[in-house]
């Protein structure tokens, strides 16, 4: 099955991945625990990179995991986790994944991220309660192809520094877009096939005349 193309792949003119091995994803080794983490990572099969993100300032480490990291239930496995939780201005991409919504809940209440790709996953509208529940400074994420909808886009709001979301061939509609319309920082919306109407794509436009729109 073909991967969803969602928002960590629209953005490819933006984010300047460095194919780079584990050893130089480390350097400069500033923590001895970072660089044992992202040793960790890659021992186990994960993919360790550097990016930045120009138009939100944002730059990191990127993390890209694979299925064997997850267990039955769509959890994130724990010493996964352990690793994760030794990194700072983490991205993590998990698209395609089975991710549950309890698995969600597990990797936010843990792990500090500015970037989360979950297209493709398992998500639904309760997942994404634990934005209201967690302090998260996450900056891009991308929930494409998932069973997000309306209602789960009211907890968005409580992500005052998120700049991108993409929301390919989500359950969104024009009433979704409201919840949009409460937060300021929108550099990029990705709304293709969903049923936002050209003139909600415009309210959107001119409560965020600097953000790129894409239906």
């Amino acid at each position: 099955m073909q991967r969803p193309t969602g928002l960590f792949t629209a953005m490819l003119g933006l984010l300047l991945f460095a194919s780079v091995a584990a050893e130089e994803a480390a350097r400069p080794p500033d923590d001895p625990r970072t660089e044992a983490a992202i040793r960790e990572l890659v021992r186990r099969g994960a993919v360790v990179k550097r990016f930045t993100v120009l138009e939100s300032e944002t730059e990191g480490l990127l993390v890209r995991l694979k299925v064997e990291h997850l267990n039955r239930e769509g959890k994130i496995d724990s010493d996964i986790i352990t690793a994760l939780r030794s990194l700072r201005e983490l991205s993590l991409e998990l698209r395609s994944l089975p991710l549950s919504d309890d698995g969600l809940k597990s990797l936010m209440a843990n792990v500090p991220l500015v970037g989360l790709d979950v297209s493709g996953s398992e998500i639904s509208d309760r997942g994404l309660q634990v934005f209201a529940a967690v302090k998260s400074r996450l900056r891009l994420l991308d929930l494409s192809f998932t069973r997000v909808g309306n209602e789960g886009l009211k907890s968005l709001v409580a992500l005052p520094e998120l700049r991108h979301v993409s929301l390919i061939g989500c359950r969104v509609t024009d009433s979704g877009t409201d919840s949009l319309m409460r937060l300021e920082r929108f550099r990029e919306i990705y709304l293709a096939k969903t049923e936002v109407s050209p003139q909600a794509v415009e309210k959107l436009r001119r409560r965020f005349p600097m953000c790129r729109i894409e239906r």
